[in-house]
């Protein structure tokens, strides 16, 4: 009896102590979207899901803020590809573009970069889209004075 006993509490020390994450799959079957190899080209990604993570000032410290959200509306990204090095990015209909660099474009992969910086700190983001089955992943890292994080969206481009 102590033996199934000392089990159990080693069992349930061990199970206690391990990190407590969260992991999903989600089928995805895009359509293949070529159009990203021509010189010149539109195109637009929706997104619902979001997750974040970072540090935010609270009282005399910092809070580790993380999280993983699935938006009723899709956030939505316009992208004119205008030509070899650049593109011009509209994000949820913010009226001036960002300007990205192209960074990769082939076959395999449309890799955009922007690097940001202003008042409130700088930014680094980047999107990137699978050519062969439309998918695309927008991530961005912020740090200023009122946070150190980042964010990354997953979606779809059609």
């Amino acid at each position: 009896m102590v033996r199934r006993w000392s089990f159990l509490l080693v069992l349930v020390l061990v199970t206690g102590a391990g990190a407590q994450e969260t992991t999903y799959q989600i089928p995805f079957s895009g359509k293949p979207l070529q159009r990203v190899l021509q010189p010149s080209a539109q195109i637009t990604c929706e997104s619902r899901r979001v997750t974040s993570t970072g540090y935010s000032p609270r009282g005399d410290g910092y809070v580790l803020l993380s999280g993983t959200e699935r938006r009723t509306t899709s956030a939505t990204w316009q992208i004119s590809l205008t030509g070899s090095q650049e593109a011009e990015v509209r994000a949820d209909q913010i009226a001036t573009p960002d300007r990205f660099q192209i960074i990769r474009r082939d076959p395999a992969s449309l890799i955009l970069v922007r690097i940001g910086q202003g008042a409130s700190g700088g930014t680094v983001e980047t999107l990137t889209i699978d050519p062969r089955n439309g998918s695309f992943v927008v991530g961005n890292s912020s740090v200023g004075p009122l946070w150190n994080r980042t964010g990354v969206w997953v979606g779809q481009c059609r």
